[in-house]
C-alpha cells in the first residue's frame, strides 16, 4: 500500500503539479478544464496502458513518448520548485516565467540532444599475460525497445571503425517483449567475434529468446560459462539479485574452465561481486546496470546502492570497468552522463610504454550519423 501511495505522489508531481505550475507561471489566466486536465493527469498512464494492451510498432511509439513525457516532467519538476519557492517570497510573475525558460529550456534540450550522442571512451591497460597487444570493446544497456531500431546500427557502425579483436555486450541489449524479428539483425554484421551476457532485462523480457537471437547471429552466448580466444579466458555470468552471485557461480566455473595463465575478462552485468571477481584472478571485470545515473539527480541515489557506479576502479590486481551505457532506459534523456562505447586497448606490459602509461584514457563524442 505504501509503496502504491509513493507512486501515486510521484505521479502527481510530475505531471499535475509540475506542468500546472509551469502553465500557470506563463498563463496566469489560464483554467483548464475536464479535458485538459484528463490529457495533462491521465494521459501518460493511458499510453501506458495502451502499450501492454497492445504490443505493436505503432504502441512502441507511444510508449516512447510517454517515457519522454515523464522525462521531461521530471526534469520540469526539479527547476519548477526553487522557481515556484522564489514566486513565494515575492519573485514577480514575470520574472518568474522567465526564470523558469531560462533554466528548464536548455536542460531539457541538451538532455535529449546528449541522449543522441555516443562517447568513445578510450583505456589503455598492459599485462604479462598477453603476447601481444589487443583491442576489446565493450558494448552495454543498449535498451533496443525504450529505443528506437536506428540506435543499435548506429553503434555497430561505430564498433567496427575501432576495429576490435573482440566485442562483450554486459547485458541490458534488449528491454520489451515483442520486438520485431529483425531488431538485432546488425549485430551479425560485426567484424569482431561477440560475447553476450544477460542483464536483468533480459531476465524480465525472456532471456531464452533473446540469447537464440542472438547465437543464430554468431553471438557466442556465456551463461555461467566461459570460453577461450587465444590468449583471453572470457567468462559471462548470469545477472541476478542475490549479491553472492559472482562468488557462486565463480567457483562452479573455475573448477570446469580454469585457465589461471590466460588474461581472463568477466562479463557480469551489475557491479556486484567485484572482490570475489579480484581473488579469483580475474584480469578485467566488465559490467553496466548503473547507467551512471543516466538523469541528475539519479546519480547521487544510484551510488548509495552501487559504489562502484561508473568508470574506471583498480580491485586488488584486477581492473573493473562499469560502463554508463551505450543507450538509455525509460525515457530517451541524459543529463551528467553519457551513452558510452568502451575501447580497451591492451599491451604486454615489457611493451606497454609504446601505448602510452598504463591507466590512461580518452574520449572522443559524436552525435548521430
Amino acid at each position: 500500500m505504501l509503496r502504491l501511495l509513493v507512486i501515486v505522489a510521484v505521479y502527481y508531481l510530475i505531471f499535475g503539479y509540475a506542468q500546472l505550475t509551469a502553465a500557470w507561471l506563463f498563463f496566469p489566466a489560464w483554467r483548464p478544464e475536464t479535458p485538459e486536465l484528463l490529457a495533462l493527469l491521465a494521459g501518460p498512464a493511458a499510453g501506458w496502458l495502451v502499450h501492454q494492451a497492445r504490443r505493436n510498432a505503432a504502441s512502441r511509439w507511444v510508449q516512447r513518448a510517454v517515457y519522454l513525457w515523464l522525462g521531461l516532467g521530471f526534469l520540469l519538476l526539479w527547476v519548477v520548485v526553487p522557481v515556484h519557492l522564489l514566486r513565494l517570497l515575492g519573485l514577480p510573475e514575470g520574472s518568474a516565467a522567465l526564470l523558469l525558460a531560462c533554466v528548464y529550456v536548455p536542460l531539457a534540450v541538451w538532455s535529449i540532444v546528449n541522449a543522441h550522442r555516443i562517447t568513445v571512451r578510450r583505456l589503455e591497460l598492459s599485462s604479462r599475460k598477453l603476447d601481444r597487444p589487443l583491442r576489446l570493446v565493450q558494448v552495454s544497456d543498449v535498451h533496443v525497445g525504450s529505443r528506437g531500431p536506428g540506435l543499435l546500427p548506429r553503434i555497430v557502425r561505430r564498433v567496427d571503425a575501432l576495429e576490435p579483436d573482440a566485442v562483450f555486450i554486459t547485458g541490458d541489449l534488449v528491454d520489451l517483449m515483442g520486438l520485431p524479428a529483425d531488431s538485432l539483425d546488425s549485430l551479425g554484421k560485426l567484424s569482431a567475434p561477440a560475447f553476450f551476457a544477460i542483464g536483468n532485462h533480459e531476465r524480465y523480457v525472456g532471456s531464452e529468446a533473446v540469447c537464440a537471437r542472438l547465437e543464430a547471429l554468431g553471438v557466442t552466448v556465456l551463461r555461467n560459462a566461459a570460453v577461450d580466444r587465444g590468449t583471453l579466458h572470457i567468462m559471462g555470468i548470469d545477472d541476478a539479485e542475490a549479491r553472492d552471485q559472482v562468488e557462486r557461480q565463480l567457483a562452479r566455473i573455475e573448477v570446469a574452465d580454469h585457465r589461471p595463465a590466460a588474461y581472463t575478462v568477466l562479463m557480469y552485468h551489475r557491479p556486484d561481486g567485484v572482490r570475489a571477481a579480484a581473488r579469483a584472478g580475474v584480469d578485467l571485470m566488465l559490467c553496466g546496470h548503473t547507467h551512471n545515473g543516466q538523469i541528475l539527480p539519479f546519480n547521487w541515489m544510484v551510488k548509495r546502492f552501487f559504489p562502484f557506479i561508473a568508470g574506471r576502479f583498480d580491485i586488488g590486481d584486477m581492473a573493473l570497468y562499469v560502463s554508463p551505457g551505450t543507450g538509455t532506459w525509460g525515457p530517451t534523456l541524459r543529463l551528467g552522463s553519457v551513452n558510452e562505447i568502451t575501447l580497451f586497448e591492451l599491451a604486454p606490459q615489457a611493451r606497454a610504454g609504446r601505448h602510452g602509461p598504463p591507466g590512461g584514457e580518452s574520449a572522443r563524442s559524436e552525435g548521430p550519423d
